[in-house]
């Protein structure tokens, strides 16, 4: 069994395993096929049938298709004109060189790869990431294709290359490519468009970041909404990929930082301004989320 890591906006640092561009003729056939890592496949032209947990997705130009590990996925060419794509083998975030393999000998020399069974059972055995943010849909049509391949090919452009600055551009056209699918998905909030409730959660997320500096209880927002407590909690993380007591402490971290940026109030006022009364438990909270004490954050902001 795998164990799962989430991956929110604070640890996102994508590693791309592979990229290329490719055409499938008429008559491809891919039969259950198992990844370790995540592909984004692309369409440029053409169709393609992917079929992955009970349902199947029909691949065009402006579709791109998210397979995870771990999920038996087949692929099919059944039109006359191929199907062109780019695909790219990724992780969300590097989860270091134990967890690494090389796709060469896994994806794509299959025929002639020597895989040991103890290979094969510690790739089984490979963590998963998992984006956190929102629920990513398995198959999204974006809504202007060409912002997208040109990200798409500037990844396969440069991971050709083995150049620091090619690696730093391809992962910014990667992030580019995840931001533009992020604003197709979801509203202004974070918010996954089409969210059941979305209503509520927006409510509550309006109602902390205007008390915020006071202690908020889950049992009152749930109230506001008129569900139970645990049920809207769940719900308020099915739609931002946080809890609200992570929520909250986000809004109070962002209003710290602009104080202690733009004031020279002392840390035990701006611990009080923004809700947390005790400035030594303040401190331990904004060092684990910023890597570094308030005092050593100001100091680096004014210089």
């Amino acid at each position: 069994m795998y164990s799962i890591l989430p991956v929110h906006d604070r640890n996102l640092s994508p590693y791309i395993r592979y990229a290329h561009e490719l055409d499938l003729t008429k008559g491809y056939l891919l039969l259950n096929r198992i990844i370790y890592d995540h592909e984004f496949v692309f369409g440029i032209s053409g169709r393609a049938f992917v079929t992955m947990g009970g349902a199947t997705h029909a691949v065009g130009p402006g579709d791109l298709l998210l397979i995870k590990p771990h999920v038996p996925h087949t692929m099919k060419v059944v039109d006359e004109t191929p199907f062109r794509s780019v695909c790219v083998h990724f992780d969300w975030t590097d989860l270091g060189p134990a967890s690494d393999f090389s796709p060469i000998g896994v994806y794509l020399n299959v025929k002639h790869a020597s895989i040991s069974k103890a290979a094969a059972k510690e790739l089984e055995a490979r963590p998963a990431d998992e984006f956190a943010e929102f629920a990513w849909p398995a198959h999204l049509t974006v809504s202007e294709s060409l912002p997208f391949l040109s990200s798409f090919r500037e990844v396969v452009k440069h991971f050709r290359e083995a150049r620091l600055g090619s690696k730093l551009h391809m992962k910014a056209a990667f992030l580019r490519i995840i931001a533009m699918a992020a604003d197709e998905l979801t509203t202004d909030e974070g918010i996954p468009k089409g969210y059941p409730h979305a209503d509520l959660v927006r409510e509550a997320m309006r109602t902390i970041r205007q008390r915020y500096r006071e202690p908020i209880v889950h049992e009152e927002l749930a109230a506001q909404s008129g569900l139970s407590p645990k049920y809207f909690g769940k719900l308020f993380k099915g739609a931002i990929g946080r809890t609200i007591t992570e929520y909250l402490l986000d809004i109070r971290m962002e209003r710290a930082k602009e104080l202690l940026a733009a004031t020279a109030s002392p840390l035990k006022e701006i611990a009080a301004s923004v809700g947390i009364d005790d400035v030594y438990y303040f401190s331990k909270l904004f060092k684990r989320i910023e890597g570094m004490p308030p005092g050593q954050y100001r100091k680096t902001m004014r210089r």
